[in-house]
């Protein structure tokens, strides 16, 4: 309790006891940065929901709601916001709106589908489609550099060197390409 008094021998029901996400102080209780989302506007706002979770999941279930407006204390990290729509033509015009003290961090919505998201926070950008050519394995959030395979002879010894080619295929020989008909 956020009044305990340790002089006290019983207690007689007076104990007041922080409001998550608050401590008794009224300082976030995780630790972290105060922040507040708002989720409105749409055509059927009952149809839409939400959770923010850390990108490495490891505190998933963060923050959840439908429509309205929250008060948050996350960690700074990187946070993925799902969206959900439960009739699945997305938020028909509905927007979130996460903002700190400064202003607004992340804003967008679900265009259409039951669900999406939209990566927020401090992330590690990158390429993040496994079949490229520069993938990041540590890469929380895609930062559109990815650079498809080019598979082709890399050797700029070779005769038939690709200099477009970033994949080595194995096709590289020695000497000048040519008709060795006689």
């Amino acid at each position: 309790a956020c009044n305990y008094d340790s002089n006290s021998a019983y207690n007689d029901g007076s104990c007041v006891y922080s409001q998550l996400p608050f401590d008794c102080n009224g300082n976030c209780a995780n630790g972290g940065n105060l922040f507040s989302i708002t989720v409105a506007g749409g055509e059927y706002d009952s149809e839409i929901s939400w959770e923010i979770i850390t990108f490495d999941e490891i505190d998933a279930g963060v923050a959840s709601g439908n429509s309205g407006t929250y008060t948050l204390c996350l960690i700074d990290d990187c946070h993925t916001l799902w969206m959900y729509d439960s009739y699945g033509d997305g938020w028909n015009g509905a927007y979130y709106d996460i903002s700190d003290e400064s202003g607004s961090i992340a804003s967008g919505g679900l265009v259409s589908g039951y669900q999406g998201f939209d990566v927020f926070g401090t992330c590690l950008g990158g390429c993040t489609d496994v079949s490229a050519f520069n993938y990041n394995p540590s890469a929380q959030a895609d930062d559109d550099s990815c650079i498809p395979v080019i598979l082709g002879c890399t050797d700029p010894e070779a005769g038939n060197y690709d200099i477009n080619a970033n994949t080595d295929d194995g096709t590289c020989s020695d000497g000048i390409p040519g008709c060795t008909d006689q």
